[in-house]
C-alpha cells in the first residue's frame, strides 16, 4: 500500500475526518440505568445520538413519561420479543436503535444490529 498525498499533509486529513463518539458514556450510564428501572429521554437521545444520529430528531418527539414507561416495561420483563418490540414503540427507535439500548442497558450479550455488520 502506498499513500498518496504527500506525509506533510497527514494532520490536515485527520483534522477533516470526524472519529465516532466513544460508547464509554454509554456504558457509565447503565448502573444508573439499572437503579431507576427505566430510562429517560435524556438518555434515549444519547444513545440515539450515538448509534443514529438521523434518527435522534425523531426520538426527540417522544415525550419524556412515554419514554420511561416503555422503557420500564423492556426492562422489566422477561419475554424477550416484548423486550424489543416494545423499545419500537418510541418515535427514532427501529431495531438497530433497540438493539443498542438492550445492549448497553440490559446485557452486554444483545448484540447490536447494524447495516453495516449485517
Amino acid at each position: 500500500m502506498e499513500i498518496r498525498f504527500p506525509l506533510d499533509q497527514i494532520q490536515y486529513w485527520v483534522d477533516r475526518f470526524s472519529f465516532p463518539r466513544s460508547d464509554a458514556h454509554l456504558i457509565a450510564q447503565n448502573n444508573v440505568i439499572q437503579q431507576q428501572q427505566y430510562f429517560t429521554k435524556g438518555q434515549l437521545l444519547e444513545l440515539c445520538r450515538w448509534k443514529s444520529p438521523r434518527a435522534a430528531p425523531k426520538a426527540e418527539i417522544n415525550a419524556e413519561d412515554f419514554v420511561k414507561e416503555v422503557s420500564r416495561i423492556s426492562l422489566e420483563t422477561e419475554n424477550e420479543k416484548l423486550r424489543i418490540e416494545v423499545l419500537t414503540l418510541l418515535n427514532g427507535v427501529s431495531w438497530p436503535v433497540a438493539s443498542a439500548l438492550l445492549h448497553f442497558y440490559v446485557s452486554n450479550n444483545y448484540p447490536i444490529l447494524d447495516v453495516r455488520a449485517l
